[in-house]
């Protein structure tokens, strides 16, 4: 069985001053990275010029150290010579204790984001700004945050009637992203570390229009997609098909059944959305009109394809058998046919208790059949199933 839920994303946009960091690919950090770790004692500037920067000065490699200090990569693990004592560039002076560099032989050792950027070989770099963000509240997406784009100062003037003129504070969907590493949804899953956010924020006067679809099948796992102004995969929720198909059901999931043939949909004959393939086949198109997952919310209107069906009682399971048996005889039948017809329709209905009409019994229920709904035909109109089932009959009663 396979299932399409899908409903349009409830979408807000806001402008603020933010900073960021996004991952670059970056082998001349990532050399000093490799240094470090290769020096269990941790680098120093020194180390980095001798090894790296072939003899260039001290202060050279005490830049890139700071620089990665900064991006949160490395950390000063000592200090040397004296915390009275800064280092200048060309020799150590008297400082105070707020205003020392570490020297040419302070050593440097990864901090967690330092081994994630080695083993992942990026680096998140900073960007200050300001940015426009898209979030949504759909509790099938990952993170809220669907898009965040810089505001060129230009274009912000351009479009400044889209930004309502006062501030507002910012919705929890929006503070919450606060000092988060997220993926954003797309075809590139790009990832953006958020900084602080401020409290107060600009609210965007534009709608956009996006769909999310959950496809779920009971042969392998689910996915999630985005379709429209926002398109990519997502995570899809961890969820046995079980419990999902279940929460769809509603009301129906005790007619969920395990049968024979394993778990089916138990299903009155005269279910008027059953189409004759289906009761040829047992297996139906399912119309979902108010589909619901719990802790997922509704969804629009779809149908589950290939739902295995059976007779919900024995008396549909009769009434479906000699529709099966009328369906069947596509041609003249003899007793002998009549029956291996019986015993293809026992099988298709295994457990349940079948008082089976005889060929004879089967052409009157016919004949019965059309004459009430044809009162005012004489003579009346009788299908060609009851002339294959009956001639034959009549045939050997002449014999």
């Amino acid at each position: 069985m396979e299932i399409s839920l899908s409903r349009q994303l409830p979408i807000e946009v806001f402008e603020i001053p933010l900073e960021i960091a996004r991952p670059q690919r970056r082998p001349d950090l990532h050399a000093i990275l490799l240094r470090v770790k290769e020096k269990r004692e941790g680098t120093t500037a020194r180390d980095i010029c001798d090894h790296l920067l072939k003899g260039r000065p001290d202060s050279v490699g005490a830049t890139i150290l700071r620089r990665c200090e900064d991006l949160g990569l490395l950390q000063v693990v000592d200090v040397s010579p004296s915390p009275d004592e800064r280092w200048n560039g060309e020799g150590y002076e008297t400082a105070r204790p707020d205003d020392r560099s570490p020297s040419p032989t302070t050593h440097y050792a990864l901090t967690p984001a330092g081994e994630m950027a080695i083993e992942q070989e990026e680096v998140f770099i900073s960007e200050v700004g300001r940015f426009r963000l898209w979030v949504s509240s759909d509790p099938l997406l990952s993170s809220p945050l669907l898009d965040l784009q810089p505001r060129d100062e230009d274009e912000a003037r351009f479009q400044n009637h889209e930004v309502e003129s006062d501030q507002s504070a910012l919705p929890e969907l929006v503070r919450g992203l606060e000092r988060q590493t997220l993926t954003l949804p797309g075809l590139h899953a790009n990832r953006v570390r958020v900084g602080d956010v401020p409290r107060m924020g600009h609210r965007v006067a534009i709608h956009e229009r996006a769909t999310v679809i959950w496809s779920i099948s009971n042969q392998g796992p689910s996915e999630v997609r985005l379709d429209g102004r926002f398109q990519g995969t997502l995570p899809a929720p961890r969820l046995r098909w079980e419990k999902i198909w279940e929460d769809i059901l509603g009301p129906r999931s005790s007619d969920w059944v395990t049968g024979h043939t394993g778990h089916v949909l138990l299903t009155k004959f005269k279910d008027p959305e059953l189409q004759p393939s289906e009761l040829r086949t047992l297996r139906r198109t399912l119309r979902l009109h108010k589909p619901h997952v719990d802790g997922y919310g509704p969804f629009d209107p779809t149908e589950a394809r290939d739902v295995p069906i059976a007779p919900a009682t024995d008396d549909d399971a009769l009434e479906w058998s000699e529709w099966l048996l009328e369906q069947m005889a596509d041609q003249h039948i003899f007793a002998k046919d009549y029956e291996h017809l019986l015993g293809e329709v026992r099988d298709m209905f295994p457990g349940y208790k079948l008082r089976l009409p005889s060929q004879q019994a089967l052409a009157e229920h016919i004949a019965e059949r059309v004459q009430h709904s044809s009162e005012e035909e004489s003579p009346p109109r009788y299908p060609p199933a009851f002339w294959r089932l009956r001639a034959p009959l009549d045939l050997m009663e002449k014999v």
